[in-house]
């Protein structure tokens, strides 16, 4: 593996990747980066909000582990919603609509799974 697990002072587990000390949402926090550049890349504007997805099974703990990567990756972070509310809410909003919208999140616009769906209804 190029990682490993470590100990922190705190007791939590962090990984040791190339001889650095990452904790867990520092590394979310990388790919939350990534995500918001590729989406910046595309769309031509900055990206400053999200609402971001997680597992229905995360704790607590986990989920504001999650609201911290992306306040780290420089988001602010609308809410975090189950991965299976999502789908059923893109379902929802694809039998109206089979239009994805790529904008920059802003009122009555949702954002799932890195496509941003125009909700018509408003």
């Amino acid at each position: 593996m190029p990682y490993k697990i470590i100990g922190a002072d705190n007791g939590d587990a962090w990984l040791d990747v190339k001889g650095q000390k990452m904790a867990p949402p520092q590394i979310s926090a990388e790919v939350l980066k990534k995500m918001k550049k590729t989406a910046e890349d595309y769309l031509g504007e900055p990206v400053t909000e999200a609402v971001i997805t997680v597992p229905a099974y995360f704790n607590d703990a986990q989920r504001q582990a999650t609201k911290d990567a992306g306040r780290i990756a420089g988001l602010e972070v609308k809410r975090i919603i189950n991965e299976p509310t999502a789908a059923a809410l893109a379902y929802g909003l694809d039998k109206r609509s089979r239009q994805p919208y790529y904008r920059g999140l802003r009122p009555r616009w949702w954002y799932f799974r890195y496509l941003y769906y125009r909700n018509r209804r408003s």
